[in-house]
């Protein structure tokens, strides 16, 4: 991803857990939700941006916002 970063967003490739309790992706991805309630994978491998489905019992990362 060839990005410009003007978000200032800074997401790692920390893993994520899946709706079994099983982590996976740790160092080549991280699932995050977003404010829909939708989610999206970061690849760092492959340099994708995926949007994932919703599971309510997963482990995904969320980033707070603060309105200014």
């Amino acid at each position: 991803m060839n990005g410009t970063n003007t978000s200032g967003f800074n997401g790692e490739p920390f893993g994520f857990r899946d709706y079994k309790a099983r982590f996976w992706g740790l160092g080549h991805s991280s699932i995050w939700w977003i404010s829909s309630g939708a989610s999206f994978e970061v690849s760092f491998i492959s340099k994708e941006l995926i949007h994932n489905g919703f599971e309510t019992q997963a482990g995904y990362y969320i980033r707070c916002i603060k309105d200014k």
